[in-house]
């Protein structure tokens, strides 16, 4: 597959209800020693991927993942934007996804950040 495939495939199984989907889903896109992390939570493995998307789905049900952004890759690194958007089309939250991609080509770590990035405290006053 190519990255685009298994990214796709990746946001599929988020927008994925039924369990043993979702599942074979994450089997295709994510590496078996994965490693993804959200700031809400973290997980090792598919299984506890695949536990989080599910209480997401539970406690909004009709919950999907879009991808609004192309992906940029880059030395076995991608990063590429997403939105969460509940039932009612309204955004819950948009983000970034900073993913290495492993040798069999499924994601092998997911590091996703909220958006917006929060504002600087530096002083970048230049007219001292």
């Amino acid at each position: 597959m190519t990255t685009e495939e298994v990214y796709s495939t990746y946001v599929a199984a988020w927008d994925e209800p039924d369990p043993k989907k979702r599942d074979r889903l994450l089997e295709r896109s994510l590496a078996d020693d994965v490693f993804v992390a959200y700031p809400p939570f973290e997980a090792n493995d598919r299984a506890g991927v695949s536990a989080f998307i599910g209480g997401l789905h539970e406690r909004f049900p009709g919950l999907r993942i879009v991808q609004h952004s192309g992906i940029e890759e880059h030395h076995g690194w991608l990063r590429v934007g997403w939105s969460i958007l509940l039932d009612d089309e309204s955004t819950r939250r948009a983000g970034v996804d900073v993913a290495e991609v492993g040798p069999d080509g499924r994601l092998r770590r997911v590091l996703g950040f909220h958006d917006p990035l929060p504002p600087s405290d530096l002083d970048l006053n230049f007219e001292e």
